[in-house]
């Protein structure tokens, strides 16, 4: 059978092999019939029958040279089914004629054949066409399901790249440096302040629990992700102490409007370590939310500026990068024609602004 998503040739073995064995199966149930009828096996009526099956194998042969410019992607069912009625039409009366020049042959022979008169000509036809119509209805089923298998490969290796998309999703969420900082945090407050240390220690594994739950999570509340970002500024105030300033500012509707999970933490992320190194301290980051004609709008603001990547540490430079394109990515496969990303630079400095519907399209983010 042809097929353009396989290797040419397997569909090519694939096919001889199919057509062997159905017309040699047809073959033995057409003899068994003649034999059934004499009580005896005859040679030269297998013969006949052999040549005759072998005239309906070669017009197959063409038939399928025919199909070949079938689309079954774009052809519509009644189109179909004419094109099949035609083309097994014509194969038949093909086959007609090879079998009356396998009777002028037996009767070189010296065989007796049966005349042909209007009635046998319709009885014959009729016969063939069945044949060549039922052939053709396999041909097109094994095409079909071919095409099937293929398309369900297809599926499991996309699911498998979702998946390997998504364990790297994970690494490239927190970043390691983020990580380090927080566990010398802990340590120095280990011997200064060691409740101080406990609620860090506290702040970081939720801010943690939530980063591995979130990756199994297509849609969170809003609420989520401001207590994830809740945990991820406590433990940088004790880094950064009075260096940054939090602020946020929730409409109560905006708390449970379904976004996709860990969508904000990156843009924080990226605002703190921008605006501490463009920003008058203390940094000031304010986070808004509201509901504007049923879609959810939040904006993410720092004091900080837009910086030349000259003066970026490359880690900084890569993992900021990273996170925004990162969210890009994310709302353009989530949202395809509902959303809108903005980052803009304001008098009083960045501005990341989200808007979004509230039906994120369901769907495996592979690039996530």
């Amino acid at each position: 059978m042809h097929d353009k998503h396989q290797p040419a040739e397997h569909q090519h073995y694939r096919f001889w092999g199919y057509q062997c064995i159905g017309w040699g199966a047809y073959l033995l149930f057409f003899n068994m019939i003649y034999t059934t009828l004499l009580g005896r096996f005859e040679v030269q009526i297998f013969f006949w029958n052999a040549m005759f099956v072998l005239c309906g194998w070669t017009v197959s042969v063409g038939m399928r040279y025919l199909y070949w410019y079938i689309d079954l992607q774009r052809i519509r069912l009644r189109r179909l089914i004419l094109w099949i009625l035609l083309v097994a039409l014509l194969g038949t009366n093909v086959w007609f004629l090879f079998d009356q020049a396998l009777d002028i042959l037996v009767r070189h022979s010296g065989f007796a054949t049966i005349p042909i008169t209007f009635n046998e000509y319709l009885r014959v036809i009729f016969m063939m066409g069945m044949i060549l119509f039922a052939w053709s209805v396999l041909y097109f089923g094994m095409k079909l399901w071919q095409a099937w298998i293929v398309q369900r490969e297809l599926y499991e290796r996309i699911a498998l790249l979702t998946q390997q998309a998504q364990l790297q999703t994970l690494r490239y969420q927190l970043n390691p440096h983020f990580l380090f900082n927080t566990l010398n945090t802990i340590r120095a407050l280990v011997e200064q302040d060691a409740q101080a240390a406990r609620d860090t220690v506290l702040a970081l594994s939720e801010f943690l629990r939530y980063t591995l739950v979130s990756g199994n999570q297509y849609t969170v509340p809003l609420r989520k992700e401001i207590e994830a970002i809740r945990h991820y500024f406590a433990i940088e105030k004790r880094r950064y102490e009075d260096k940054i300033r939090f602020w946020l500012d929730i409409e109560p509707a905006a708390e449970e409007y379904p976004v996709i999970s860990f969508i904000l933490p990156p843009l924080v992320e990226n605002a703190i370590q921008n605006g501490l190194q463009t920003s008058p301290l203390p940094l000031r980051i304010q986070i808004s939310a509201r509901i504007v004609d049923s879609r959810l709008e939040v904006d993410v603001y720092n004091t900080g500026r837009w910086k030349r990547e000259r003066f970026y540490r490359p880690e900084d430079l890569e993992q900021g990068r990273m996170g925004i394109e990162n969210v890009q990515r994310r709302m353009a496969i989530s949202y395809p024609q509902e959303h809108s990303f903005q980052v803009c630079e304001t008098d009083r400095g960045m501005q990341v602004q989200l808007k979004m519907s509230s039906t994120p399209q369901q769907v495996e983010e592979s690039g996530s």
